[in-house]
Protein backbone atom coordinates (compact mmCIF):
# COMPACT_ATOMS: atom_id res chain seq x y z
CA UNK A 1 0.00 0.00 0.00
CA UNK A 2 1.28 3.14 -1.25
CA UNK A 3 0.34 5.88 1.75
CA UNK A 4 -0.83 8.67 -0.71
CA UNK A 5 -2.96 6.46 -3.53
CA UNK A 6 -3.13 3.09 -2.11
CA UNK A 7 -2.81 -0.78 -3.64
CA UNK A 8 -0.65 -0.05 -6.55
CA UNK A 9 -2.12 -1.99 -9.59
CA UNK A 10 0.27 -4.63 -11.58
CA UNK A 11 0.42 -8.11 -13.39
CA UNK A 12 3.77 -8.31 -11.78
CA UNK A 13 4.02 -9.37 -8.79
CA UNK A 14 7.18 -7.05 -7.52
CA UNK A 15 5.72 -3.97 -8.42
CA UNK A 16 1.96 -4.88 -6.51
CA UNK A 17 3.69 -5.26 -3.66
CA UNK A 18 6.30 -3.03 -3.56
CA UNK A 19 5.48 -0.71 -0.76
CA UNK A 20 4.04 -3.70 1.30
CA UNK A 21 7.30 -4.26 3.29
CA UNK A 22 6.49 -1.86 6.58
CA UNK A 23 8.39 1.32 4.51
CA UNK A 24 8.54 4.99 5.61
CA UNK A 25 5.52 6.96 3.81
CA UNK A 26 8.14 8.80 1.57
CA UNK A 27 9.35 5.77 -0.80
CA UNK A 28 7.56 6.31 -4.09
CA UNK A 29 8.00 4.15 -7.03
CA UNK A 30 8.80 6.00 -9.72
CA UNK A 31 12.13 4.63 -11.32
CA UNK A 32 12.29 1.86 -12.77
CA UNK A 33 15.60 2.08 -14.68
CA UNK A 34 17.22 0.98 -11.30
CA UNK A 35 21.04 0.02 -12.51
CA UNK A 36 19.59 0.02 -15.66
CA UNK A 37 22.13 0.15 -18.74
CA UNK A 38 23.46 3.78 -19.83
CA UNK A 39 24.13 4.97 -23.39
CA UNK A 40 27.00 5.35 -23.94
CA UNK A 41 28.06 2.66 -21.43
CA UNK A 42 29.78 3.98 -18.37
CA UNK A 43 33.68 3.18 -17.97
CA UNK A 44 33.95 3.89 -14.34
CA UNK A 45 31.83 3.03 -11.40
CA UNK A 46 28.95 4.87 -11.35
CA UNK A 47 28.07 7.76 -8.40
CA UNK A 48 24.74 5.93 -7.53
CA UNK A 49 24.35 2.17 -8.30
CA UNK A 50 21.52 1.43 -6.70
CA UNK A 51 18.33 4.27 -8.00
CA UNK A 52 20.07 6.60 -10.47
CA UNK A 53 18.11 9.31 -8.99
CA UNK A 54 20.64 11.87 -10.29
CA UNK A 55 22.41 12.08 -13.62
CA UNK A 56 25.95 10.17 -14.63
CA UNK A 57 28.89 12.44 -16.04
CA UNK A 58 32.39 11.09 -16.81
CA UNK A 59 35.31 11.97 -18.76
CA UNK A 60 38.95 10.59 -20.04
CA UNK A 61 39.98 11.08 -16.41
CA UNK A 62 37.03 8.84 -14.49
CA UNK A 63 33.97 9.10 -13.50
CA UNK A 64 32.76 12.89 -11.81
CA UNK A 65 31.07 12.69 -8.25
CA UNK A 66 28.09 14.67 -7.98
CA UNK A 67 30.25 17.38 -5.80
CA UNK A 68 32.44 18.12 -9.31
CA UNK A 69 29.42 19.47 -11.81
CA UNK A 70 26.37 20.95 -11.62
CA UNK A 71 23.14 21.40 -14.14
CA UNK A 72 20.11 23.44 -14.65
CA UNK A 73 16.76 22.52 -16.43
CA UNK A 74 14.45 24.25 -18.10
CA UNK A 75 11.02 23.16 -18.28
CA UNK A 76 8.88 24.68 -20.87
CA UNK A 77 4.94 23.69 -20.56
CA UNK A 78 2.88 23.67 -23.93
Amino acid sequence: MEISSGLQYSDNISTREFCLSGIDSYRLMVNDGVSGVLYPPKKYLRSEPCDFQRGEVECSGGNLYFDKWDYNMEITYK
